[in-house]
Formats: C-alpha cells, sequence, structure tokens
C-alpha cells in the first residue's frame, strides 16, 4: 500500500500487488483507508490463504482478505482498553492459531487476540514495559515464538528506547530478551525487522547500515554484515516480506523516482553460494506423485564429492518443518513422505548444501 501524505494523512493511498510470474506489479482497487501510516499492522495466515491488515484509527478498525477471492470483510471491534491503540503490532501466532495485535497500554502491556473461527476477540496480559507505541512483531516457525519489541518511551531502558525486545510463546508467557544492538522502533526512518526464512534467525536491518543477527540459543547479538537499505545517511523508508519458497528476503525500497527491490539471502551458518549450481549432478528436486494423497517420493540433487545434503525437510507455508527427511536418505538420495500425518495443501521440500539451496512445492490432497 503507498500514498502521498497531505499533512498527517495519505490522500491518493494505492493497493499494489506484485506477481512473481510475471515478474511486474499491478495497481489494485482501493479496500479501506489504512489511516496516515501503515506501521507492522499486517498479518498472514499462510495456510488458510488469510491476509490481515489493522488501520490507524480511534476506533481500531481490522479487516481481513480471502486471498483466494480477493474479498475484504471488517472484523469485530478490538477490546482496546486505551485512547491510543493505533500505532503498534499484528502477527499471526500459529502455535495458538490466534492474530496477535502488542498494545502497549501504558507501559504495561497486552494482547488482544483474534479468533478467526468464532470472529472473536480476548485479552492476555502482557506484564513488561513495551513502551508506549511504534512496537514490531514477528512470528519465528523455527522457534514457535512471537518476536516483539521496539516502541519508544521504554521505562526498563531510559534514555535508551527502541532497543527492548522480547519473545510470547504458545503459552503465552513473555520472556525479556537481550536489548538490540540498534533501534528497533517502527518510528520516522524506521529499521527494517523481520526472519530469515531458512534458518529462523531474527534479522535487523538497522538505520546506521548495519545487519545484525539475534542468536536465541546465546541470547545475544551479532553484526553479520551491511545492507543497501539507507537512503542518505539513515532514512530507511523500506519494507521487507519473506518468501520461504526460495529462501530469500524481498525488501522494498520507497525512493521516489528511484525506488528499488531487492531480494536477500541470508546463509546463516553456511559457506558463500559463490560456487553455484555447477557443483551438482541435477538442479531440481524430483517429486512423484505431485499431487498426492499418499506416499511422496523424492529424489534429492547429488553434490559432486558429498554424499548427502546437510539439511532436508519439509516445510507448511508458514514456514514451520512438519517432517525431517535428512535420517532416511537412501545412498542413491532416495527418500519418502508419507502425507497421511498432515492437512491438505500446499508443501515446501526444502534441500540444503553448504553452498545452495533448493526448494519444492507439493501438493497434498488429503482431507484431514
Amino acid at each position: 500500500i503507498l500514498g502521498t501524505s497531505t499533512g498527517y494523512g495519505i490522500s491518493n493511498q494505492k493497493w499494489l500487488e506484485f506477481s512473481e510470474s510475471t515478474n511486474s506489479w499491478k495497481v489494485l482497487p482501493n479496500s479501506f483507508y489504512i489511516g496516515y501510516h501503515g506501521y507492522d499492522h499486517a498479518a498472514l495466515d499462510a495456510v488458510r490463504g488469510i491476509y490481515y491488515m489493522k488501520s490507524v484509527s480511534p476506533d481500531a478498525e481490522a479487516w481481513r482478505c480471502n486471498l483466494a477471492t480477493g474479498q475484504w470483510s471488517k472484523l469485530p471491534a478490538m477490546p482496546v482498553s486505551n485512547d491510543a491503540p493505533g500505532a503498534n503490532a499484528f502477527e499471526y501466532f500459529p502455535e495458538i492459531d490466534r492474530v496477535v495485535y502488542v498494545n502497549p497500554r501504558d507501559n504495561g502491556g497486552e494482547f488482544y487476540l483474534y479468533n478467526s473461527t468464532a470472529n472473536t476477540w480476548s485479552t492476555a496480559p502482557g506484564g513488561v514495559p513495551m513502551g508506549n507505541y511504534h512496537m514490531f512483531t514477528e512470528y519465528s516457525p523455527v522457534d514457535g515464538v512471537l518476536y516483539f519489541g521496539g516502541g519508544v518511551d521504554n521505562a526498563l531502558y531510559p534514555g535508551d528506547e527502541g532497543r527492548t525486545f522480547y519473545k510470547l510463546d504458545k503459552s503465552l508467557k513473555v520472556s525479556t530478551l537481550a536489548p538490540a544492538p540498534a533501534f528497533m522502533g517502527i518510528e520516522g526512518d524506521c529499521p527494517v525487522n523481520t526472519l530469515d526464512p531458512v534458518s529462523g534467525r531474527f534479522l535487523l536491518f538497522s538505520t546506521n547500515g548495519n545487519t545484525y543477527e539475534y542468536d536465541p540459543a546465546g541470547n545475544s547479538w551479532r553484526q553479520t554484515g551491511t545492507h543497501p537499505l539507507r537512503r542518505g545517511q539513515s532514512t530507511m523508508n523500506c519494507v521487507a516480506a519473506k518468501i520461504p519458497e526460495y529462501g530469500v528476503i524481498m525488501a522494498v525500497k520507497y525512493d521516489r523516482s528511484n525506488s528499488k527491490v531487492y531480494l536477500y539471502r541470508h546463509l546463516s551458518g553456511l559457506s558463500s553460494e559463490s560456487a553455484g549450481v555447477g557443483n551438482y549432478s541435477h538442479t531440481t528436486i524430483s517429486v512423484f506423485p505431485n499431487p498426492s494423497a499418499g506416499s511422496v517420493s523424492i529424489s534429492m540433487p547429488a553434490m559432486v564429492g558429498a554424499s548427502a545434503p546437510i539439511s532436508a525437510g519439509i516445510f507448511n507455508l508458514q514456514g514451520k518443518k512438519v517432517a525431517d527427511l535428512l535420517p532416511n536418505f537412501t545412498s542413491g538420495l532416495l527418500t519418502n513422505w508419507e502425507t497421511s500425518g498432515v492437512s491438505g495443501g500446499v508443501y515446501l521440500v526444502r534441500v540444503m548444501y553448504p553452498d545452495h539451496i533448493f526448494t519444492h512445492k507439493i501438493s497434498v490432497k488429503n482431507s484431514q
């Protein structure tokens, strides 16, 4: 969604859609008025194909779109407990099958949980100082948690706001994590907070031009490099989306007549992929039958001089691993996946070598 600012509002917002198959953008009909800023107000239930968005408005309007039909519908009013719910964070949390809205509520914090089946909201306490607004949240399918933080005027780090970092688990327990090495709040020249769709590591593309990675095992941060997303000294004007099918992050950077789209592959813990696909005996994953309602035979790419990939698995579209293929390889890099334990839908086979990643879609027709 793009638009031109007039005073403290958007006068000509546009809804845009990118097509991978044609590598092109198109303008969609306007669906509803989002308000003066976007913030971190979008969420995606990739398995059901439902896209959520919250507007910046006094009555806290939230909407959902059926991606198969393109139809939008308004959600019930959120159970807000203060008069400034507009500039915080929205995310779908598969472990509890709820859309979660993070609301600092005067530095005390609470969560609003949307149940799509019942079409109702409920409230859960936060219990930690979150800051007053400008929060973010990101779901990690690898860790099975929601990471959230940022904000401004946080009592936990006075004078150093915007670095707060927390996680919410499926029991709704909040844990305080190591503060980020740079500002994380969704404010002004805000950074990009996202996750690597392969490793699940949380990534911060900061306004100082550095890229940072969070290590959940050590509860620590490290700088992994720099990025080209700044404009001038600190301005970002950038949004990002994870693309699990290719193991990359797509970043769209607005710069008036010089806007750009970037693809970034993090390769955390892997060597450079400079060797490319030339090191492999073939460059595709073979899946048969596809679609399938039973056992699937999967043939992996064979790497010259190596007996097996370093990891291989089946993932749903939310990025959650549903099967580990690595222990079941035969000498010919063949394996089978029994689909009876999963619901029907689209899944991804992802095979990782030291310098390349292969993916392939599998359509499962189970009725479960």
